[in-house]
């Protein structure tokens, strides 16, 4: 039985800022800056990750 999920709009409100900030990953230290937050985590431009990261 395949069991199908249908996309929908994020449910938090989102919140724009511009909050300068740095990444630190396993290898490596990233700049980014935060660019729009909600309860349900943060967008970060600047810094490349993988999805879900």
């Amino acid at each position: 039985m395949n069991n199908f999920r249908i996309p929908t709009a994020r449910g938090h409100k989102r919140t724009a800022v511009s909050i300068d900030v740095t990444v630190n990953g396993v290898l490596n230290f990233v700049d980014g800056r935060i660019t729009d937050l909600s309860e349900g985590g943060a967008r970060i431009d600047g810094a490349s990750m993988p999805a879900r990261s």
